[in-house]
């Protein structure tokens, strides 16, 4: 694979963790969409690791994971030089790792309260989030709010009955958004209120995805946040 080729879909995957405007690209000659500014970037040593890239058939609606590796050498006359790449699928990420306790925004000083679990019907587990009101430890106070239960989308208490939950990937729990400020100084800002919402938990952070467009439900997310658990 040609190297500069390789370098150009990384930068615009880079390019899409940051701008929450890049969409979805259908692969040339096939029903395939491609996500790469839903999936996670990680760089390790020589590697850039891209995790769970979300892979769209756009005939049946159904999405599939997909984790790549990209290793490079360097040269000091040519400079970064693409040696292999792997992929494979990605392994079932767990609902029920959920963590309650205190966090903080990545890129901010605004702090939220995870509560939970209650157990709920069929084995459920749910959990609520609550900006903080008031100015504690340096926390910023937040008006975002939700609440998600674990769990398949089809059946889910707030949103098993919309018309998108048989194609939403199992990997997130879902809720919905009860409260938000419209505010540039929060990452959540302008989030609508029943707006649909997906979370997960790796280790002691907490992604938060919207997963709405103009008021419409979609199968990936359009938005994220990334909480980091600082507390009890």
């Amino acid at each position: 694979m040609n190297q500069k080729y390789v370098l150009s879909v990384l930068t615009l995957a880079l390019a899409g963790t940051i701008s929450m405007d890049v969409q979805a690209e259908t692969v040339p000659g096939t029903n395939l969409s491609v996500n790469f500014q839903s999936a996670h970037i990680v760089g390790a040593g020589r590697n850039i690791n891209v995790l769970r890239v979300p892979v769209t058939d756009l005939t049946t609606g159904q999405t599939t994971h997909f984790d790549a590796s990209f290793r490079f050498t360097f040269r000091p006359n040519e400079g970064f030089l693409f040696e292999t790449m792997t992929a494979a699928l990605s392994a079932p990420v767990s609902t029920n790792n959920i963590r309650s306790g205190l966090y903080q925004e990545t890129l901010g000083s605004r702090c939220y309260r995870v509560d939970g679990p209650s157990l709920i019907s069929d084995g459920r587990s749910f959990f609520s989030i609550r900006g903080l009101t008031s100015t504690i430890s340096g926390c910023n106070p937040s008006a975002f709010s939700s609440q998600f239960v674990t769990g398949p989308a089809v059946g889910h208490p707030d949103i098993g009955l919309r018309d998108v939950a048989p194609n939403l990937n199992e990997s997130w729990a879902y809720g919905v958004v009860g409260g938000t400020m419209t505010s540039t100084t929060t990452t959540f800002s302008d989030w609508p209120a029943n707006g649909l919402v997906g979370i997960r938990q790796n280790g002691d952070q907490l992604t938060i995805s919207l997963f709405d467009l103009n008021g419409g439900d979609t199968i990936e997310p359009q938005r994220s946040s990334i909480l980091t658990r600082i507390g009890e």
